[in-house]
């Protein structure tokens, strides 16, 4: 499967279509929006680990498995970019989703 780059040369992302597949095999998704945007909605089985927390880097050390791809999202890319840069910076490999949870629920309205 293929990913393309954002505009950001090291942020791989991954689009509602290329990310729904993954959703049947268990990947490590991570919402990285405030708890109160998670409580309005999530894509299932999401972790929430706020990137503006505190404690995001003690959070996702806990959480996440360095051996296996993370995807993260936020509501629109740009806090999901915060966080693929730091965890890129860890060693994870870790693709954005275009478009954020906002691009999730357009193409998933029923």
């Amino acid at each position: 499967m293929l990913f393309s780059c954002t505009k950001k040369e090291n942020t791989n992302t991954i689009t509602v279509e290329e990310l729904k597949p993954l959703l049947k095999e268990s990947i490590q998704l991570v919402d990285v929006r405030t708890a109160q945007e998670y409580a309005l909605g999530h894509i299932e089985d999401a972790t929430l680990i706020d990137v503006k927390s505190d404690d995001f880097k003690k959070m996702v050390h806990h959480n996440l498995d360095k051996s296996k791809p993370v995807y993260v999202y936020c509501k629109l890319g740009g806090r999901g970019e915060k966080a693929c840069d730091i965890l890129q910076k860890d060693g994870y490999t870790v693709y954005n989703l275009k478009g954020g949870y906002t691009a999730w629920k357009i193409q998933n309205q029923e």
